[in-house]
């Protein structure tokens, strides 16, 4: 096989690796992923012998194990230890190899939860809309990068009504049904946005101002789509300044 151990000594490092962690008394309480492609991928990556991006994908894989980041960097230091105590001993360019390894599938490991919490922290929970900090910097990037942009704010009508007589679980509800439609609405590279309670935005730059109005008044005139009223901007005909755009959309929903 590929990699710097064959099949036989491979399974003594996994059934090693597999053994401290049942007995770790953190990790005995949590249930596991797979972890033998982790354990191939470790393997082949000290002789160069991974396929492509194999570790990457490994590494990936375990960081969304439903696992805290603390959780995997115990786990990958658990394997490394493992193929140390197999090999690290009978080489100093073998143990380089596997300090080298290690480090490069802990930066791995480190780059996705960053970009996991960067990616949390502009998603709104509820409905899985990009927030309003996520509007802030793509409406910035936009105008900055000289694009046209169309922008609309946009209210839910109904939500107190529907909290008051039917419960919040209902009105949760309620909003995530509209974000998948104000969503879909909108063409590819369209977003749509929830700012929080019953405030949604979006912003296309595949359609001008009034392409924008004509595809929500489109959607509002849908069976089954719940009222909302809106009010649209465009950079073309209403300037480049964030702040003004969104303060004439917001103007014009009334």
């Amino acid at each position: 096989m590929a990699g710097q151990l064959d099949d036989a000594a491979l399974t003594r490092v996994f059934n090693a690796w597999r053994s401290r962690i049942r007995q770790d008394p953190l990790l005995s309480r949590m249930p596991m992923p797979e972890l033998m492609p982790f354990a191939t991928a470790f393997n082949e990556s000290l002789t160069g012998d991974d396929e492509g991006d194999r570790v990457a994908s490994t590494c990936d894989a375990l960081v969304r194990a439903q696992l805290e980041p603390g959780i995997v960097v115990r786990i990958a230091t658990f394997l490394a230890e493992c193929f140390f105590d197999e090999i690290g001993t009978s080489s100093a360019v073998v143990a380089k190899r596997l300090l080298g390894t290690f480090g490069y599938i802990c930066g791995l490991m480190i780059t996705t939860m960053v970009s996991d919490v960067s990616e949390i922290a502009r998603r709104d929970s509820l409905t899985g809309l990009e927030n309003r900090r996520a509007w802030d910097e793509a409406l910035d990037s936009r105008l900055t990068s000289g694009e046209e942009v169309a922008i609309a704010m946009v209210d839910l009508d109904g939500l107190k009504a529907i909290n008051d007589s039917r419960g919040h679980e209902a009105g949760d509800e309620h909003l995530k049904q509209f974000a998948a439609e104000l969503l879909a609405a909108l063409p590819d590279p369209g977003r749509a946005y929830r700012f929080g309670g019953d405030e949604y935005a979006a912003m296309s730059t595949a359609l001008t101002a009034q392409e924008l109005e004509q595809r929500l008044e489109l959607l509002a005139a849908k069976d089954g789509v719940a009222a909302f009223s809106f009010g649209v901007a465009g950079s073309e005909a209403d300037g480049r300044d964030a702040k003004v755009l969104t303060e004439r959309s917001d103007a014009r929903m009334y």
